[in-house]
């Protein structure tokens, strides 16, 4: 989780200590668990799963992770993002935790050759040139991690283009996976899904095998690229595998206007085949005709089989099946033993320094209003790395005229709240001439793009926040900072700064700064909004929730640990319990990004007749960029159905403004709100300057607010609601251990304590009533303790305090 405590709604950093065979098996154990739950089929790692004091102790925990899952979950998959391709070493000389994390087939996908902007990025700063030299090196690439058992996949961040269409299939030919649906952008087949699983065979096998170019000869009316492969299924069985590629009319790849090479006729076919190998059959297949090979004839000279093909259109395979004696490669599922001693050796000379702890201040948050990234670490970046000792972190990125457009992106900086920032570019102009001699003359920008949902009409603008020249520099040879500041006003957690450059010259670009100025409440946004031009939904008129039915209608918001708060079993002390949960909308077939499912409608039933719950559950979107509520009403006379919302550590950005407004204006009307503390809610939820901290009956922090008690500390009834319950119930008494520190509002009753803290508040706001329960379900008992939400009294407490929410105009 970023350090940054105003934004804590982003991905958990945690670094614990895997050289510690304890925290290791309990990361395992997780695993397991989750995928024993939810019933995954594998895991895939941003990076590496434990990289941590060297190889052989790397070696160590990916084998003991495979061992300990597959001995529960046998058919278990592993993956790992890197930024980059596999070296063109033999890949038995391969690092040893690498070769670990590979056996047994796992899955390698390389993110830099394209996620972020369609790049084809072949390292953290290398990009491909033209076409052909990506073919050939991609392929060479899957060759290796096949010989491994393991698979190749790329997020080929592909445009419905005829760019993106070379892109794909030649990185098909080679063997490449695609990630994230790329697939369904691409032209030149009625569907590439269908297509390709049908001949996966032939592209994807992990028997597949390069075979030299020279192993086929091609003629044909116009030139075409080939390569040769070869597939043994089993003992009987081998393919020999011909890829007939029409070149593109460019051969570089960032020329605009690249066309389809002109089909070629008459193509014939001679493809080396030992005469030992008898030929069953030949074929032919494209993605013209993806449901059937069409046959074709075929002759033997030798060690050679010829064969005569019609046209080639764009990708054609010639495959001719043998039968024979064969075998097959063999994958094991674990490399080597790791070396016991230099495991030793490498735990005790590397201490791991345990950080980023969510719950706990750093001190490094005395300066948490600012982030910086070195630009040099970025994998997907343009530019060159070089080495400079007068960098922040001795190395920096070249930046000259064969960079021209974005060379900086994927400079994210998360857990950033609505306010005024300022970014800071540190940069310096290598000198008054370029490397051949032409006086510098360049244009250097740096974007932020806005995509905030708050902007509304003003969404998906580029903010050019800062724009310099070869004039702007004080100096040449010295670093400068150049700045610009900005406000930032969507409900986005998330920034990703853009450099575009062009023109002629050389700078080194050494880092990019983000530092918070000041900090916008809601209030201010909506002033600052209205003077852009921008749209935001105003309060609603005033308004009084009608009279309700005989049951009780409930929006529940789900957030992480949800299920440890016990909200259903407090429900069905109301009623029958009827979960109105309504199903994503499928999506429909062909569909271009089938991926991202359509929003949930509104439920179809949400009127509970006497003795009725009804029940609306609302899940959380979470992403890289953001996370958003899938199915929390889009209008306000949605929301006015329910009779009271339950927030189950839920942060405050999920709502986004528009949805702040209106929970504010539907409690006021009468409505119910309880909100429930965690490590996502409060001041760890951005509650603060916020519609919803107006709600609450307590103030809250700007900062991290969740803290340990000294000691576990017993729930007792307070003077109000929890008082009402019947004794009995607090004869068994339960306990607390982590709670949020707030300060309570004038003339607010508290309810429930633990110790002699108070940890739940009630009270009101407009005509609606607000209960906040500022405990976690954080924390672990110690001996015969019992944690509150393993009491049976929870329940019963929850149920009395929903009944009095859900009482529309008390």
């Amino acid at each position: 989780m970023p350090g940054n405590p105003g934004g804590l709604n982003q991905w958990h950093w945690v670094y614990p200590n895997l050289n510690s065979m304890e925290a290791l098996d309990w990361g395992i154990d997780q695993l397991i668990l989750s995928a024993q739950e939810y019933g995954w089929d594998g895991v895939r790692f941003d990076g590496d799963f434990t990289w941590v004091s060297g190889e052989e102790v790397a070696a160590r925990n990916q084998r003991r992770m495979k061992e300990r899952i597959w001995a529960k979950l046998p058919a278990f998959v592993f993956g790992y993002n890197e930024g980059y391709g596999p070296s063109d070493s033999d890949p038995v000389t391969w690092g040893h935790g690498l070769r670990e994390s590979l056996a047994g087939g796992a899955h390698w996908m390389n993110e830099g050759i394209g996620f972020g902007g369609g790049k084809w990025g072949y390292s953290t700063t290398g990009h491909y040139a033209t076409y052909e030299e990506y073919w050939r090196r991609v392929s060479k690439e899957a060759d290796l991690i096949r010989k491994t058992g393991a698979s190749y996949n790329f997020i080929y961040g592909v445009k419905k283009d005829v760019r993106g269409f070379y892109k794909f299939i030649l990185g098909t030919a080679a063997g490449v996976h695609p990630e994230y649906g790329d697939s369904a952008v691409v032209p030149g087949c009625t569907n590439w899904g269908r297509y390709l699983t049908r001949w996966s065979a032939f592209v994807w096998d992990t028997n597949l095998r390069n075979r030299p170019d020279a192993d086929a000869e091609i003629k044909s009316s116009v030139p075409l690229w080939h390569a040769v492969k070869e597939r043994v299924a089993d003992e009987k069985t081998k393919n020999t595998i011909v890829h007939l590629i029409v070149p593109p009319s460019e051969t570089k790849v960032e020329v605009d206007g690249v066309q389809v090479g002109a089909p070629a006729a008459q193509v014939a076919v001679r493809a080396h085949i030992p005469a030992s190998e008898r030929v069953v059959r030949g074929a032919v297949i494209a993605p013209e005709h993806p449901d059937e090979p069409f046959e074709i004839p075929y002759t033997r000279e030798g060690d050679w089989v010829k064969a005569a093909i019609p046209e080639v259109k764009s990708w054609s395979m010639v495959v001719f099946e043998c039968s024979g004696a064969f075998t097959p490669p063999t994958y094991p599922k674990f490399t080597e033993p790791p070396d016991a001693e230099k495991v030793k050796e490498s735990v005790a000379s590397n201490v791991v320094k345990l950080s980023n702890d969510p719950l706990k201040a750093e001190k490094e948050e005395v300066n948490a209003g600012k982030q910086v990234i070195n630009v040099a670490g970025l994998y997907l970046a343009g530019g060159t790395v070089e080495k400079d000792p007068a960098a922040s972190n001795g190395s920096c990125l070249r930046i000259d005229k064969k960079d021209q457009g974005v060379v900086v992106t994927h400079a994210i900086f998360r857990g950033l709240t609505m306010g005024h920032y300022r970014v800071t570019c540190r940069a310096k102009l290598k000198a008054e001439k370029d490397d051949d001699g032409i006086s510098a003359s360049f244009h250097l920008s740096c974007y932020i793009p806005l995509r905030g949902t708050a902007y509304v009409a003003l969404r998906g603008v580029d903010l050019n926040v800062k724009e310099w020249t070869y004039d702007d520099f004080k100096s040449i040879g010295k670093y400068e900072d150049f700045s610009g500041d900005f406000d930032f006003l969507g409900d986005s957690s998330q920034i990703n700064a853009l450099v575009r450059w062009n023109g002629n010259g050389v700078v080194y670009l050494d880092t990019i700064t983000f530092e918070r100025l000041s900090s916008y409440t809601d209030i201010q946004v909506i002033k600052k909004l209205d003077e852009l031009g921008g749209r935001v939904v105003s309060a609603a008129p005033e308004f009084e929730l009608g009279k309700q039915g005989g049951g009780r209608n409930i929006l529940v918001i789900n957030g992480l640990y949800h299920d440890s708060y016990h909200i259903p079993e407090a429900l069905a002390r109301l009623g029958k319990v009827i979960d109105v949960t309504p199903e994503p909308k499928e999506v429909k077939e062909g569909a271009e990004h089938p991926a991202k499912p359509e929003a949930k409608p509104p439920p179809a039933k949400m009127n509970a007749n006497a003795g009725e719950v009804c029940v609306n559950y609302v899940t959380v979107d979470a992403t890289e960029e953001n996370n958003t509520l899938s199915g929390y009403p889009e209008k306000f006379e949605e929301l006015c159905k329910y009779d009271a919302v339950i927030l189950i550590n839920a942060d405050a950005s999920w709502f986004q403004l528009q949805g702040r407004i209106r929970l504010r204006d539907f409690v006021k009307a009468g409505g119910g709100l309880l909100v429930l503390g965690g490590n996502f809610s409060l001041g760890q939820g951005q509650f603060s300057g916020t519609f919803l901290e107006d709600l609450l009956p307590v103030t809250v922090a700007e900062t991290k607010d969740v803290q340990p008690s000294e000691k576990p500390l017993p729930l007792k009834p307070g003077k109000s609601l929890a008082g009402s319950l019947p004794a009995d119930l607090w004869k068994d008494p339960a306990c607390l251990y982590w709670r949020h520190i707030v300060k309570p509002k004038t003339g607010v009753n508290v309810d429930l304590l633990a110790g002699n803290e108070p940890v739940l508040f009630s009270g009101g706001f407009g005509k609606g009533r607000v209960v906040v329960f500022t405990g976690t379900v954080l924390g672990e008992p110690v001996a015969n303790e019992q944690p509150f939400w393993q009491w049976n009294g929870w329940p019963q407490v929850m149920g009395r305090i929903i009944s009095w929410l859900a009482q529309r105009n008390p």
